[in-house]
């Protein structure tokens, strides 16, 4: 197996079905020499395979040039690339430039001067071939272009305006895409926080329509707790419905479309079941919750305990396994919800970099059977960030006295003295500073 060591880096992962085939697969980035590489169950092991090699720009996942596969939609600040699959590997499909359309460059990153473009790919045009476009909302002039494919570009075209909503609408406001009142077209959901409004946009055939759907009561801080979309209820039209869990009390609220309305229903509780999120020193440890095969809802408890939610007909928990062995998995490391075996099982992949283990989770007979399917690379603990960390520090001291040895001479002495401790204290400093997190985080996360 190819040894890629530290994937845990911040580096970008996706999920999805790359190559057309029952099974969906791992991909990732490597920023040290632009290559592409995929992973694919075969044969209860990890296959890693390196498909193209180009430089990551901003990049969206949908099915832009066809709907059996997934693909990569990739701007450079000029043109648009569409890596799709062909033949093994990536192919990478110029679809276009934006300059002389839309005006350059476009800002889909913050940067000083310019806001973040909000942006969602999905079918919202309905596009005859279910194909995906790539919708993003400029709030220059509140405008809502889309880009769909035509064959051999980016066919790009205004689709409505919300200047009745403000200009600026990512503060406050949240979005969702799915098939929410309709099963043929994907739809925009978003929610004010300021007067409570949610509004629906959906295409009326030349743009998208917006209605508001429901004023909630559910207080402040609604656009902060976690939300999923997925057909949990077992709706037989196969909409999706909107999922919230408010921890607090342990409730889970799902709306769903009636007519033109959105309402809201009581699902389940689940109050003591998850353990509280907590951030230390910018770590966070809590649980996690993900929508599996567009009905399920996975989770992870926060310490060692796993639950699926949904049978396709109610949002009824199961406790179906736990991870204690593998140690404190909710310590940050890549998770990831695919259907890597092509059965439509619940499964859940995990990734820690000191081991460079894989482990894959699948529910068997209301039980997660794991297996480690991979193994990548170990990373010593030597070279971890705290211990580090300590000589970043202390370096800093040893600027500092450079900056005021001539101007405090009584205390050159001192800090000398400490200066020639660095390469000996960093390392020590480093490692009581990532010590203490793991216990604090730990203790925090059990109590």
């Amino acid at each position: 197996m190819p040894d890629f060591g530290n994937l845990a880096d911040g580096r970008p992962f996706w999920t999805g079905n790359f190559t057309g085939g029952p099974r969906e697969g791992i991909l990732f980035y490597s920023p040290s020499d632009s290559r592409w590489w995929l992973g694919m169950l075969v044969a209860g092991k990890i296959d890693w395979s390196q498909i193209g090699q180009r430089t990551l720009t901003s990049t969206w996942k949908g099915r832009f040039t066809q709907a059996t596969r997934d693909e990569l939609l990739m701007y450079d600040g000029d043109g648009w690339t569409i890596a799709s699959w062909k033949d093994g590997k990536f192919e990478w499909i110029d679809a276009g430039s934006t300059r002389d359309i839309l005006g350059s460059p476009l800002f889909f990153e913050k940067t000083p001067f310019f806001p973040r473009l909000l942006s969602w790919t999905g079918n919202f045009t309905n596009d005859p071939e279910n194909r995906d476009s790539l919708l993003f909302y400029d709030p220059a002039k509140a405008d809502w272009k889309a880009g769909t494919w035509n064959g051999t570009s980016l066919d790009w075209r205004n689709v409505g305006n919300t200047a009745t909503f403000g200009t600026d609408l990512e503060p406050d406001h949240r979005f969702w895409t799915g098939r929410f009142s309709k099963n043929t077209v994907d739809e925009v959901l978003f929610h004010y926080s300021g007067d409570k409004n949610w509004h629906l946009g959906t295409w009326d055939g030349t743009k998208l329509d917006w209605k508001l759907v429901n004023t909630d009561t559910f207080g402040d801080g609604l656009n902060e707790l976690p939300f999923l979309v997925g057909n949990f209820n077992g709706d037989s039209e196969n909409r999706d419905g909107v999922l919230f869990f408010y921890q607090p009390d342990g409730n889970w609220w799902l709306g769903t479309f009636e007519g033109e309305k959105l309402e809201w229903q009581n699902a389940a509780n689940t109050a003591g079941l998850f353990a509280p999120t907590v951030t230390v020193l910018s770590l966070t440890t809590g649980p996690r919750f993900w929508t599996s095969n567009g009905k399920y809802v996975l989770a992870f408890d926060g310490v060692d305990k796993w639950y699926r939610a949904g049978d396709g007909r109610a949002l009824s928990w199961t406790h179906i396994g736990s991870s204690a062995k593998f140690g404190n998995v909710g310590d940050g490391r890549p998770m990831f919800v695919l259907d890597m075996l092509g059965d439509g099982s619940p499964q859940v992949v995990f990734y820690y970099f000191r081991d460079g283990n894989w482990l894959h989770g699948r529910e068997l007979l209301q039980t997660l059977v794991w297996n480690v399917v991979s193994n990548t690379g170990a990373v010593p603990e030597e070279s971890g960030f705290f211990e580090s960390l300590g000589t970043t520090i202390l370096d800093g001291i040893n600027t500092a006295y450079d900056a005021v040895a001539s101007v405090a001479a009584p205390a050159v002495d001192a800090i000398s003295s400490l200066v020639e401790a660095i390469p000996v204290i960093g390392p020590f400093l480093g490692a009581v500073i990532g010590w203490a997190v793991r216990v604090i985080t730990t203790l925090v996360t059990l109590f």
